[in-house]
């Protein structure tokens, strides 16, 4: 009998060093897969601080940095690893502070014992709801393209610098304790029909494109670099106070007349070799409500500045420059029953030229001689 208490202890001093050498962290996930069948990701496991204090990272190794519960690893290469699933739920233990998730029918995840999780992408699965409150070490959070994610919980991921929830369900957002962030990726939501980046001074890109947001102030984002605001519902839009301002999209919008000579006054005076793109119309867009003249352009080049339409298609479209409509005309946008449409200089559609002259067609002045 004592042999046996002694195996015992022996056995449970084994088991308390290997857990203790995998980590104490937890990550609990379900999916909507069949047992049996295959589940992909990324991970890579917390190895301390180098020298400089700069995070190293291990790639996963079974029974060493990482086991699972309710899977059993298939496959795996660097940081990659293939599970064949054994339950309805998978239970990961390590210092996980990478997980790669996507696009693999994720219906459930708990990182609420996710110690050391600094980035965790879950993009493109039918996720319902996530908690990232009690994950203290996250920054980076990606669940574009989640389309029945309507309930983000995060008030308490103060220390989170990039996020992206682009094409989901939500309809609002917080991000009032959030002034770390730098990268903030809302676009596609058309539930979200507000949001308030105030308070974001280190905010450096900011996509919201295809919301029906009314109005947006970017006056407390001085780092901002790229804008990406377009099919919106702006009738105005003031970026005096971001100077560092160079890659700016606006188009789709209801911006004209004084509204774009005031947001023309507002783009930053380049007087440098940067190269500053102001994307304002897009005559492939049946909604585009913006509308730039041949004076306004010229006022946008004069500020250092390249005015920018689309060409090509809306599932594929370029940007060129462009040298805005003679003024008279309001809108020049191309609907589908409207291609290859005629315009003379007071902005009426006509059949076809008749006489030598200047005309409008698909955006563009022709001269017929």
């Amino acid at each position: 009998m004592k042999k046996f208490y002694l195996l015992l202890i022996i056995c449970s001093m084994f088991f308390a060093s290997a857990r203790a050498e995998i980590g104490e962290g937890v990550i609990k996930i379900k999916t909507d897969k069949l047992i049996g069948e295959n589940i992909k990701m990324d991970i890579l496991i917390y190895g301390g601080l180098d020298e400089e204090g700069e995070v190293q990272d291990e790639d996963p190794t079974e029974g060493k940095n990482i086991s699972f519960e309710g899977a059993t690893v298939t496959w795996s290469s660097s940081m990659k690893i293939i599970l064949k699933i054994n339950s309805p739920e998978i239970t990961i233990r390590g210092k996980v502070d990478y997980l790669s998730i996507v696009n693999q029918k994720l219906v459930e995840i708990d990182v609420n014992k996710a110690d050391e999780l600094y980035e965790l992408r879950i993009n493109e699965n039918p996720i319902q709801s996530l908690d990232i409150n009690q994950a203290p070490k996250l920054k980076v959070l990606w669940a574009s393209y989640c389309k029945e994610l309507s309930d983000v919980k995060m008030d308490k991921a103060d220390k989170i610098t990039s996020i992206s929830l682009q094409g989901t369900k939500i309809s609002s957002i917080d991000l009032s304790n959030k002034p770390l962030i730098t990268n903030l990726n809302l676009g596609e939501n058309p539930h979200l029909k507000s949001i308030d980046v105030t308070m974001l001074p280190l905010l450096e890109e900011l996509w919201i494109n295809a919301n029906g947001i009314k109005s947006l102030d970017v006056s407390k984002n001085p780092k901002l670099n790229h804008l990406e605001c377009s099919r919106n519902k702006l009738t105005e839009l003031d970026v005096t106070n971001n100077t560092k301002l160079e890659a700016f999209f606006c188009w789709g919008n209801q911006i004209k007349d004084k509204a774009m000579d005031k947001l023309i006054a507002s783009l930053v005076q380049e007087s440098g070799d940067t190269e500053r793109e102001f994307c304002v119309y897009n005559k492939l867009y049946a909604d585009e409500g913006n509308v730039l003249t041949e004076e306004q352009a010229a006022a946008v080049k004069t500020r250092g500045w390249i005015p920018k339409q689309a060409t090509g298609s809306m599932e594929f479209f370029m940007w060129e420059e462009y040298e805005g409509v003679p003024t008279g005309i309001e809108n020049l946008t191309i609907q589908k029953e409207d291609k290859g449409a005629w315009y003379d200089l007071n902005g009426r559609r006509i059949e076809k030229p008749s006489a030598k002259g200047i005309y409008i067609h698909n955006g563009k002045k022709i001269l017929i001689k």
